[in-house]
């Protein structure tokens, strides 16, 4: 399966800074790499501008990097890569919700940002130990409350084990088996991540 990534739109769940890095960029993509490998599937990271006024695309080591240039976005590039490849299995991954219904538009099968992410620090991060719920807090009143501001803080850093998220899978599993064919072919997809 083709494995179509929005890279700064996946990058912005762990990376907060301004700017992104080339070294945390070159780190991002040995990660999507070595995810391809375990899983045995075709990556292919879009990041958007580049060198280059268009898109160019490069493989390295068994991943397709495409820049999609500094005349066009990283959107643009992702439906430009679905068209040209219609018929193949692909999956997205992008938060993004203007370029996920375009792409739905074209069969393509979605998996938000978030979700994958947590699927990639399984496969790649260790999977056994526990993992952070890594959300972010927005405080929505000017009212200053220390007891609030402190449970907030508490939850952000709230420690998920593995176990409750497998009986969240297995709960899932067995909602799964009233689903419609299409939901089920989408799950079956989403398994072999």
């Amino acid at each position: 399966m083709d494995i179509i990534v929005d890279a700064y739109n996946l990058m912005r769940l762990e990376i907060t800074d301004a700017l992104i890095s080339e070294g945390q960029r070159k780190h991002f993509i040995n990660t999507m790499r070595t995810y391809g490998a375990r899983k045995k599937h075709t990556m292919i990271v879009v990041f958007d501008g580049g060198e280059f006024r268009w898109p160019v695309q490069e493989t390295h080591k068994g991943i397709t990097i495409i820049y999609a240039g500094s005349h066009h976005t990283a959107d643009e590039a992702i439906i430009a890569y679905i068209k040209r490849n219609l018929g193949r299995s692909m999956l997205l991954v992008s938060s993004d919700r203007q370029l996920r219904d375009e792409a739905a538009h074209y069969g393509v099968e979605l998996l938000h940002a978030r979700d994958f992410y947590d699927r990639l620090y399984a496969a790649v991060g260790g999977g056994t130990q526990e993992t952070s719920v890594a959300a972010k807090a927005v405080k929505t009143s000017q009212t200053a409350d220390e007891a609030v501001d402190e449970l907030m803080s508490k939850v952000m850093r709230m420690q998920i084990k593995p176990e409750d998220d497998q009986q969240l899978h297995k709960e899932r599993a067995s909602q799964s088996q009233q689903l419609a064919r299409k939901e089920r072919k989408r799950l079956q997809k989403l398994k072999k991540l």
